[in-house]
């Protein structure tokens, strides 16, 4: 059984981006080509990935796949003991459209993680490298999700929820080498393949956390 321990309540980003407005507090990493724009109910982002945009290392494929050009919202972690959380919409285009969570210290260290188009359907993804990338997916029945990250020093817990649910469940736990060094978080989005894909992120939080703590 998972326990979630008390939050701090210190809040260090919370916005619905209304009006398409993103917070001065974040940046982009390879921003996408395609505007911006608020949702229909004038609330959220909606980013359209770039065609050929993704972050992978080295893994897998012949000839070997590098890529390093995906689009990365974020701002440097404020402390150690971090959560974030997003709810995200995916219009997807082609194979392997995908969006969610980063946690980024540099090219050859980072974790995404979120919804990923694949075979034909949506399925629950996460991506964890260090120095090499591994890629881990489970099915998933629909193309809304909620998602959080918490951060734990050099750990990771990653959970997931239908946003019409107030449950959570993880569903993996990661370690990045990053040593003492900064690290990025927020929010991605990729489209490998093609151009055509959106994705609509209805919030964005980050918060203090006191930790996360998982007993069997």
């Amino acid at each position: 059984m998972a326990v979630i321990i008390p939050q701090d309540p210190t809040v260090y980003l919370d916005t619905k981006f209304q009006a398409g407005d993103v917070p001065e507090k974040l940046s982009w990493l390879n921003k996408p080509k395609a505007a911006l724009v608020a949702g229909l109910d004038g609330q959220g982002l909606v980013v359209h990935s770039d065609a050929k945009s993704d972050f992978w290392q080295k893994t897998y494929y012949t000839p070997t796949l590098i890529a390093d050009n995906g689009h990365f919202l974020h701002m440097t972690s404020p402390d150690d003991q971090v959560v974030m959380e997003t709810s995200f919409d995916l219009t997807t285009h082609a194979n392997f459209d995908q969006a969610g969570l980063m946690v980024r210290m540099d090219s050859h260290h980072w974790i995404k993680t979120g919804m990923e188009f694949a075979d034909g359907a949506p399925s629950l993804s996460c991506v964890v490298t260090n120095g090499y990338s591994d890629w881990s997916r489970f099915s998933w029945p629909s193309k809304s999700l909620s998602i959080r990250v918490y951060k734990q020093g050099n750990s990771y817990v990653m959970e997931n929820k239908l946003p019409s649910s107030d449950k959570w469940d993880y569903f993996r736990i990661a370690h990045l080498d990053t040593g003492d060094s900064p690290v990025q978080i927020g929010i991605f989005t990729c489209a490998p393949t093609d151009k055509g894909m959106s994705v609509k992120f209805n919030y964005l939080s980050v918060k203090h956390t006191d930790g996360y703590s998982h007993h069997n």
